[in-house]
């Protein structure tokens, strides 16, 4: 079941200079508006390209510049048994063995 909305009008006077802007105006002025209307318009879109475009070739850049400087990650090498039998250092073996907790990789 529904309900019904109250559905009352509201009354009130018109009064002089209420309503659209543009028709308080002549032929002229509105004209002059609309005009002035569309070139800001026009600018806004223009600059909203223009933030757009250089946002991307920041984006652009930022790849660029990370291309060319790319962090160097230090990984831990994993050797082969013969390795460890003849070749590592006892120091190399003690770190393998007992890594150390507070070293930042």
């Amino acid at each position: 079941m529904s309900l019904q909305r109250n559905t009352s009008m509201f009354k009130g006077k018109h009064v002089e200079g209420s309503g659209s802007i543009l028709a308080n105006l002549d032929a002229k002025a509105r004209k002059s508006f609309a005009n002035r209307a569309n070139n800001a318009v026009a600018r806004k879109v223009e600059h909203e390209k223009e933030l757009a475009f250089e946002k991307e070739m920041s984006k652009l850049r930022h790849h660029k510049y990370e291309l060319k400087h790319h962090p160097v990650i230090i990984r831990q090498q994993h050797h082969s048994l013969l390795y460890w039998f003849f070749s590592a250092s006892y120091a190399e073996i003690w770190q393998h063995l007992f890594p150390n907790k507070n070293k930042k990789n």
